[in-house]
């Protein structure tokens, strides 16, 4: 009986962890989503190209800051 519990509360915690991984992904993807839709708006940002980025970089004698995601 002890180990039915124990396996029980074991499988309960694992289910937990588990939903709760998986909420974590897809708030994250959303806010990804919303990031990149948001930037793509913004002429001050270049989104997913970076060679456009590298050339602007080099021209205008500023650092260039990549993110990876």
């Amino acid at each position: 009986m002890k180990h039915f519990f124990c396996l029980s509360l074991f499988t309960a915690l694992l289910t937990t962890v588990n939903v709760t991984a998986q909420d974590i992904q897809k708030q994250r993807n959303e806010a990804v989503v919303e990031d990149k839709k948001n930037l793509k708006q913004n002429e001050n940002w270049i989104y997913d190209d970076f060679e456009t980025a590298h050339q602007q970089a080099a021209r205008s004698k500023k650092p260039l800051m990549v993110v990876f995601r």
